[in-house]
């Protein structure tokens, strides 16, 4: 019964040793770096930033005229007649309105533009890292800030290695 205990116990030993043995090589990666460093991500930044200037001009512009408009039809309501007075401010109040609606198109446009282009960024991420996992056998890469990582070792950070492949990628 004694011997039939040892082995079992040395069966469970070794059987709980397995998985620890594979479990040997584990990544850490800093997603916000990547995105931040890479060229990838710096072209994406860009042409988000790029698309939201060229629309806070637009609007800006828009608002300027708007409050032209309104600022025009303070300034002459006491000399105009009721209906072209009551015409003004329709006209403003639909000025006004369509410009509520850019704005509102504008923004999502914008969200949607993020969403797609950071979509993109993690995909190509998401790849590099596939990759280099099976390449270099890592059995788990966590991601630095979602992962709760506080600590690693030099040589369990792979940022740079992804940053360097993704920035080879997209140059072709």
């Amino acid at each position: 019964m004694r011997t039939k205990l040892a082995i079992l116990s040395l069966l469970l030993v070794f059987a709980m040793g397995i998985p620890c043995a594979l479990a040997n090589k584990i990544g850490i990666v800093d997603v916000q770096k990547i995105m931040e460093t890479s060229q990838m991500g710096m072209d994406y930044s860009s042409q988000l930033k790029t698309e939201t200037e060229k629309k806070t001009a637009d609007l800006e512009a828009r608002q300027t005229s708007l409050n032209n408009l309104k600022q025009q039809l303070e300034s002459q309501a006491k000399f105009l007649k009721d209906e072209v007075k009551e015409e003004k401010m329709r006209q403003l109040r639909i000025e006004s309105g369509d410009f509520q609606v850019l704005q509102k198109k504008y923004l999502d446009e914008l969200k949607q533009l993020e969403y797609t282009l950071t979509t993109g960024l993690h995909k190509a991420i998401l790849d590099v890292v596939d990759e280099i996992a099976k390449k270099e056998q890592y059995t788990l890469i966590i991601e630095r800030q979602e992962g709760g990582v506080m600590f690693n070792l030099d040589g369990m950070n792979i940022t740079d290695q992804v940053i360097k492949e993704i920035n080879a990628r997209h140059k072709k």
